[in-house]
């Protein structure tokens, strides 16, 4: 934006607009008429639905062990191949720019063998996506070509072995290294929180967290586990994130796939699920990629998630998130 006498530097309006002896301090929180405001970046789309915008929390839920991990994955390779099986793109700006950025993927909860096959997972999928013509292949020279493209794009992290402050702490030192970072994913954020259900811990994890997004202009991908007697996210921790996502993503397993569904959304409505199973693939690939969209579905998916030809494409009905 260009700057004149005239021309306030924080809020970018005319100095005569402003209230008389404006405090300097708060003129970045206010808004006027003619504040110049950049628009939301958005890291995805599936559809015509927008997803991930940058400086902003997202929220992907599940019961235990139903798979999300493996969304996880799914969607970070996506945006690094800035596809997935023609379900998931990449957004361009309005300039007409897709960010080559790069995934940070922190891992609080596994071993770091557990931690390695999720980067190789990663990998494999995006030399899958790079090779379309070889189908769900991965040989040994595609997979060094994508480890090797993703040299400095994918920073995968194991945080187990310390305790909570140690675990923030560390992964702000990562954003602050790690350059050209766009999506973050917290595989799972309770374990930067003390106590998921005390108030004031809730609090400064997620003014800590929404810091991060804000300061290093990242999408953060918070993983949940969901309370084992119902699909809400666990503790004051999933209440809070509930307020603060602008997508609420869900894993659910069916009897021999899992289901993704957008519950809420604020940019929009009406997601279509994706659908995925797990496989004994060749390099150990663990995601079915269907052929192409739309795609078969199991003869067990309910009816209500078909379209009139049988086929995936069904909205999900997402509601929009309360701002």
């Amino acid at each position: 934006m260009e700057m004149t006498q005239n021309t306030h530097y924080a809020t970018g309006c005319k100095v005569a607009d402003l209230p008389a002896n404006l405090p300097e301090e708060i003129a970045p929180d206010l808004i006027f008429e003619d504040t110049k405001i950049d628009p939301d970046i958005f890291l995805l789309k599936r559809g015509n639905a927008k997803l991930f915008p940058l400086q902003n929390l997202s929220i992907l839920k599940a019961q235990m062990k139903n798979g999300k991990t493996f969304a996880a994955v799914m969607f970070a390779s996506a945006y690094l191949a800035e596809t997935w099986e023609n379900q998931l793109q990449t957004v361009p700006t309005p300039e007409g720019i897709v960010i080559d950025g790069a995934v940070l993927y922190v891992d609080t909860e596994q071993s770091k063998a557990s931690t390695k096959k999720i980067r190789r997972r990663i990998t494999q999928l995006f030399a899958i996506a790079r090779n379309v013509s070889t189908g769900a292949k991965c040989s040994e020279g595609d997979y060094k070509a994508a480890a090797d493209a993703l040299n400095r794009r994918l920073y995968v992290a194991n945080v187990r072995a310390h305790n909570v402050e140690t675990r923030r702490k560390h992964i702000a030192q990562m954003l602050e290294y790690a350059k050209g970072v766009k999506l973050v994913i917290i595989d799972g954020i309770k374990d930067i929180c003390n106590d998921f259900n005390n108030i004031a811990e809730v609090a400064a994890t997620m003014d800590e967290v929404t810091r991060w997004a804000l300061q290093y202009k990242v999408h953060i991908l918070c993983v949940l586990h969901e309370n084992p007697s119902s699909d809400k996210a666990r503790g004051h921790l999933g209440t809070e994130l509930y307020n603060k996502a602008t997508e609420i993503i869900n894993v659910k397993r069916e009897e021999n796939f899992f289901r993704v569904t957008w519950e809420a959304i604020r940019e929009g409505a009406g997601v279509e699920p994706l659908f995925f199973r797990i496989g004994d693939f060749p390099a150990d690939v663990p995601v079915e990629i269907p052929a192409d969209v739309p795609v078969e579905i199991p003869a067990d998916v309910p009816a209500d998630t078909k379209t009139g030809n049988g086929k995936t494409g069904g909205k999900t009905g997402a509601k929009p998130v309360q701002k």
